[in-house]
């Protein structure tokens, strides 16, 4: 799974009213440069093509987004200059109006409920063999790896113990680690995929 893509302090001027089909929206002047590009991806290991969310409310009758019952959340696919292709009602919301002529709309890249569950997705997995007596430990994990294949595995315990292993072996979901150089791990103890 690719992550979205992201950028700091990203809050745009929608430019004028859209009803509850429109896909091209056009920003204020010189708004689009705020927002991440669609084509280029910013967060690492995402590669081109990364879209994202964004939060589409009527700021001027409701200063914070959750309190507009007609906000939404849009995923913008494409921006070309100042002008957004997006693709309406993500993430549970309805596609609605926003028609009142005399509000400011904005749009702004913040997390999300799909923000946190796409960095849960990334770092959850299952042990296939815990036995560390074994000195070997294969992961099944839902990193999405691209060429060349990388992977850095931290196993830790509840002695604030942590390892990171010189060398992962495996391909697509499945790692396999030799930690018989490594010593004990004791207690409860995971490990997160990065």
């Amino acid at each position: 799974m690719s992550k979205d893509n992201v950028k700091n302090f990203a809050k745009v001027t929608v430019s004028t009213t859209y009803d509850a089909a429109a896909t091209s929206i056009v920003l204020s002047g010189g708004n689009g440069a705020k927002l991440p590009n669609p084509s280029a991806g910013s967060v690492p290991g995402t590669g081109a093509g990364t879209a994202f969310n964004l939060v589409w409310w009527d700021s001027t009758t409701y200063p914070d987004p959750s309190d507009d019952p007609k906000v939404e959340i849009v995923r913008c696919t494409a921006r070309s200059t100042d002008t957004l292709t997006v693709i309406r009602a993500q993430e549970s919301t309805t596609a609605s109006t926003k028609n009142t002529a005399v509000v400011v709309y904005l749009m702004i890249l913040a997390p999300t409920e799909k923000t946190i569950r796409d960095l849960a997705s990334t770092v959850s997995g299952t042990f296939v063999d815990g036995d560390l007596s074994t000195g070997i430990l294969t992961v099944t994990h839902n990193k999405v790896l691209s060429t060349p294949y990388a992977i850095t595995i931290r196993i830790f315990d509840n002695n604030a113990k942590e390892i990171i292993p010189d060398s992962v072996t495996g391909l697509t979901n499945t790692a396999t680690i030799d930690l018989t150089s490594y010593g004990t791990l004791t207690g409860t103890w995971g490990y997160s995929v990065i």
